[in-house]
């Protein structure tokens, strides 16, 4: 048999070979599949279609990943006990079995691990430590095997003699054996299976083992192939990217830090080669180098004759060949010896913008040129970054129609972890942490309102909001109950908790009160809907199993008993459904590879250590089986992926992102000790990068966050790109940088994108529009109110409701725009949820607050109001609500006084309905403030203008009806008065109709009128200012002055209708003249 090995510096070439090759070991019998191990599921995919576009059907073709290859093939010679292996989940529990034994624990070996746990959660610390120790010793097995062998029979390797750290983690090692009952590890699987290979027959091997696209692989796994070699074809197909023996290809740097120096002169033979290859090669090199001495053959000796390397041919190769030809043929260019860019190449391009949802939008833009311009198929493209689920939100936003969320160009999202892309698994997370949590109405809600949960207590998304409203009503903020916050060091308070709120949405459903009584000291929410009791009954019940299952998580439970718990929770709280099968299956199926119920463990453990192994083992699971869908492939930046695509994009090439540095134990031996063929996750980001240059056929793309978007300051790209571009300008002349790295606008709708012989562009007709608009102010300025607004065809009432007047002087913008065009420029809001309680309250929940007040004055006591608002939620807790009621019932009062007074106590009359013909219709309506001697308005606001201008309407309207006259008094919040005096009737619906005049020119098109701003305007020129001194004044009441107002102009209705822009006073003067003569009708009293 035979180790055979066949290299190329591209994947195609490969793969033809391995087609060839499977054609002629073709297995003896039907039923034995070919085996091919790969070492990543896009691998997989991308060979399964270039065996099927060759042969018609990928059929009969076993697809394995090495490990899985590895311990198939132990398992069947009989070394691997599948149950009792060690596992790096089975790792974590047997050393947290350790660390439970304080016998242990209080060895002298272990005095660093103790320092760990003196304070802080300690199970949590723990456990913590287990499962770093678990991924430490797990790479130990694979590439420091002979460590634990030696440690298993007490011996320590020379190296190690004088750590520190080996010491204690020699007798861990040796006591996880202990309690294990054995070495059930690769370490003695490995030795036992190589005995056994040179003892006898191999019958349990595969005849034909073909390794494909593995660009690096551990010692470990190649001493088993090698003997497996022996008494069986092994073909392994090495995608190289040099054609040249580049094993002592070191950079710069490597040279400098082994001689701790700079490269003296008798030293610079050993720097050779290509700059870019020997500085991102690294993991390649030592590959290349281990493959030579475990093979025993010379590098010469791989190369068969039809076994040639691609080459570009063409005169001029752009600079993405130019670069993969000088790595193949390990070689630099020199300064003197430059190349002349073409200027039309745009094989490379280097994107820099301003955040990532532009580095999106201009991707998508260089998409579409591809697409259309290139001639790139979408399948031809893959885009890469090294965290591809921060650029999901952006990507789905981007990429599909804002209507009906179809992809423009389809494309399929790989590489998501399943928290990302499987809200069911989502949702568990959540509930699984509410163990420690507050239990607030925004943490429930936002599980609720997953369908799968909803539809489990047989409710619609319709309910939704529905409940949402109810649980604002009944003054809902967290906890369970008034106990409950005594976990959190607070007294036993019930205000505000989910009991008291359901007490109070029972109450008001049986009682069908309206909030007037009390009833054994609960507040019954009001108005309550028979209609919606289903929805809040299956709610209540919701939370109150929820409750449960966190009362259930708070008490330490064995591994066999969380298991049990977990599992209860996917069948208590999700629906299974046609369209939910697969993802709680994903669910289940992760929880099933914990195997906490056979777990080496055998203590109790809290939620909270629970939480961090659920946190650990479903939050990084990644969605199987997205590649190649059809489409671009969208996909994390990972090892192994040296698919070939026309064009590769990279996105998140920033300096602090890429290459990853992650955080790394600093008791790992392997650190501080390391070996050729050791994986460091930021050499291995270098060697990625190189796998992304020789994979791209046509085009590379790069983008990066090149400026800070609130200082505008420059950011330097990744080092590895700014190698890159430091290759670049020395292979080129003039120095080509310049041109491929293309600075982006901060907006999408910049002018840069539509000038002539720009190297910028876009596809947006949005863009344009917007850039159109910015670039031509002047056109915009001449469109005035009087642009003909395009209407429905229904024509006006001829009667006209008072309510609908006195609205309409309110908001005339918003009233033309909902009326009349039919249109709302706002959906109505759910109300938001609060989670504490309110130390101060709202304006508008005082306004609220006054009006309880107002309505039970004279009628109950003071402090039987008091109660009735604590009791319904309203009221913050202690002295500081009792303060605000104070506040607001004595404002309430002296506006019951002032109203008393004015009426001299008499009682109102009855609502009188009128009835007033004029020219320009029929004002129909009741009074209902009418009292013998006088009309009396009051408002607990001070907001006086609106109110002033609808008790003027309301005034004329009793005098223009032909009741009796009577003067009329408006009263505002801080005893602001205003009187109004009697009419003649002739007058008063003369005035009517100029009002109604402006009802029906406003419901044709917008009024330029605005209560605040225009009755401050004319209120100045009243008093003789001249119009640019009462514009000025006006001008206050139109801008936005946060945080006492927010001027008219943040109306979205007004700012449709007339922009943002205070309208010039020939407009204010003409919309204000309707309610001009109220200035002669009105005085202020005291």
């Amino acid at each position: 048999m035979a180790f055979n090995i066949f290299t190329n510096n591209r994947l195609e070439n490969l793969a033809e070979r391995l087609i060839n090759r499977l054609e002629q070991c073709r297995q003896e019998s039907v039923f034995t599949p070919d085996l091919v191990v790969v070492q990543s599921s896009g691998m997989q995919h991308w060979l399964r279609l270039k065996i099927a576009e060759t042969c018609g059907i990928c059929a009969n073709v076993e697809f394995r990943f090495l490990r899985a290859m590895t311990d198939k093939i132990m398992f069947d010679a009989h070394v691997i006990e599948q149950q009792r292996v060690f596992s790096e989940s089975n790792l974590q529990w047997l050393i947290l079995q350790v660390f439970q034994n304080e016998n242990q624990l209080n060895r002298p070996e272990f005095s660093y691990i103790r320092n760990y746990f003196e304070d802080g959660d300690i199970e949590l610390k723990k456990f913590q430590l287990a499962n770093r120790l678990a991924g430490v010793f797990d790479q130990y097995i694979i590439y420091r095997p002979e460590w634990l062998l030696e440690w298993e029979n007490n011996s320590m390797p020379a190296l190690l003699r004088n750590d520190r750290h080996a010491l204690w983690q020699k007798e861990l090692w040796r006591e996880v054996v202990r309690i294990a009952g054995g070495s059930w590890h690769y370490a003695s699987f490995k030795d036992k299976f190589l005995k056994k290979l040179s003892c006898g027959s191999a019958d349990y091997l595969p005849s034909h083992i073909s390794i494909f696209g593995i660009s690096s692989m551990p010692p470990f796994f190649l001493d088993i192939i090698s003997a497996a070699a022996e008494h069986c074809e092994v073909d392994l197909y090495y995608l190289n990217p040099c054609m040249d023996d580049w094993s002592y290809a070191y950079s710069k740097k490597e040279i400098a830090r082994m001689t701790n120096a700079r490269i003296p002169d008798n030293l610079q033979y050993l720097y050779s080669g290509n700059d870019l290859l020997s500085s991102l090669g690294a993991v390649g090199r030592d590959y290349f180098k281990i493959l030579l001495d475990h093979v025993g053959l010379s590098f010469d000796d791989w190369l068969e004759p039809d076994n040639q390397y691609s080459v570009s041919d063409a005169e001029q190769p752009t600079m993405l060949l130019q670069i993969q030809n000088d790595i193949l043929n390990l070689r630099n260019h020199n300064s003197d010896i430059k190349l002349t860019p073409d200027k039309n190449d745009d094989s490379i391009i280097i994107n820099s913008c301003y955040s990532k949802q532009r580095e999106i939008e201009v991707l998508f833009d260089q998409v579409m040129f591809l697409i259309k311009e290139r001639g790139i198929s979408p399948d031809g493209i893959a885009v890469m970054a090294p965290e591809i689920a921060s650029y999901a939100p952006f990507i789905e936003a981007v990429f599909n129609h804002s209507t009906t969320a179809e992809p423009i160009v389809p494309y399929t999202i790989a590489d998501r972890t399943l928290a990302d892309g499987n809200h069911v698994i989502a949702t568990f997370l959540k509930i699984m942490a509410l163990h420690n949590k507050r239990f607030t109405t925004i943490e429930v809600m936002d599980i609720f309102r997953t369908p799968e949960v909803y539809r489990r207590y047989r409710l619609e998304e319709k309910d939704l909001p529905v409940i949402r409203q109810y649980i604002a009503d009944a003054n809902i903020r967290w906890s369970w109950s008034g106990t409950e916050k005594c976990r959190f060091d607070l007294p036993p308070i019930h205000d505000h908790s989910w009991q008291f709120g359901f007490d109070r949405l029972l109450m008001g459903l049986a009682v069908d009160s309206h909030g007037d009584e009390l009833i054994y000291g609960i507040a019954p929410c009001s108005d309550f809907d028979v209609a919606a009791a289903n929805a809040v009954g299956g709610f209540i019940r919701f939370v109150s199993e929820l409750h449960a299952h966190i009362n259930l998580m708070r008490s330490p439970q064995t591994l066999p008993e969380w298991h049990q718990i977990l599992n209860s929770a996917i069948d208590h709280f999700f629906c299974e459904e046609k369209d939910s099968t697969e993802d709680i299956q994903q669910l289940r199926s992760q929880l099933a590879a914990m195997n906490l119920e056979n777990a080496p463990f055998t203590g109790s453990v809290s939620a909270t250590t629970i939480n961090e192994l659920l946190e650990n083992s479903l939050a990084p699971a990644i969605q199987p089986g997205r590649f190649f869908r059809g489409g671009i492939t969208f996909c994390a930046l990972a090892p192994m992926r040296s698919i070939p695509f026309d064009t590769i994009i990279l996105l998140g090439m920033d300096n602090d992102c890429f290459p990853r540095n992650p955080r790394r134990a600093g008791f790992d031996l392997r650190e501080q000790y390391p070996r050729p063929g050791d994986i460091s996750k930021r050499i291995e980001d270098r060697y990625i990068f190189l796998e992304t240059i020789m994979s791209s056929r046509k085009h590379l793309i790069i983008s990066y966050v090149g400026r800070d978007i609130k200082s505008n300051n420059l950011i330097p790209p990744s080092v590895i790109v700014s190698e890159l571009l430091d290759y670049l300008n020395q292979t080129y002349s003039p120095a080509p940088s310049s041109t491929i790295v293309r600075e982006h606008p901060l907006q999408p709708f910049s002018a840069e994108y539509f000038r002539h012989q720009s190297k910028l562009m876009t596809y947006s007709q949005n863009a344009w529009h917007a850039a159109c608009s910015l670039n031509n102010r002047q056109i915009a300025e001449e469109v005035t109110v009087s642009q003909k607004w395009f209407l429905p065809d229904n024509s006006l009432a001829e009667i006209i409701e008072l309510n609908d007047l006195e609205k309409f002087f309110k908001n005339p913008s918003k009233k033309f725009i909902m009326t009349r065009m039919n249109a709302a420029l706002i959906a109505d809001e759910e109300e938001e949820l609060k989670e504490s309680e309110d130390l101060d309250i709202a304006p508008l929940s005082k306004w609220q607050l006054a009006d309880v007040i107002r309505k039970f004055l004279g009628i109950q006591s003071k402090e039987m109001i008091y109660q009735r608002l604590r009791a319904s939620g309203i009221l913050p807790y202690s002295h500081i609500g009792t303060k605000i009621f104070e506040d607001v019932y004595k404002s309430c009062s002296e506006l019951k006084d002032a109203v008393n007074q004015l009426t001299e106590n008499q009682a109102p009359l009855p609502p009188q309905e009128i009835n007033i013909k004029t020219e320009n219709g029929v004002l129909h309506g009741h009074l209902n403030s009418v009292y013998p001697d006088i009309q009396v308005f009051d408002y607990w606001s001070e907001s006086w203008q609106y109110y002033l201008i609808q008790s003027w309407i309301c005034h004329l309207a009793l005098h223009a009806s032909g009741m009796p006259p009577r003067p009329t008094c408006l009263i505002c919040k801080k005893q602001k008065k205003f009187r109004l005096d009697p009419v003649e009737m002739e007058n008063a619906t003369s005035l009517l109709n100029n009002l109604l005049e402006a009802y029906q020119f406003g419901m044709n098109q917008p009024l330029c009128f605005f209560p605040k701003t225009s009755m401050e305007f004319i209120i100045k020129r009243a008093d003789g200012k001249d119009q640019e001194e009462a514009l000025r004044s006006a001008a206050k009441n139109w801008f936005v002055q946060p945080p006492y107002s927010n001027g008219e102009s943040a109306d979205p209705y007004i700012r449709q209708c007339f922009g943002i822009e205070l309208p010039d006073t020939d407009a204010l003067e003409e919309g204000a003249s309707y309610i001009t003569p109220l200035l002669d009708s009105y005085e202020q009293i005291k």
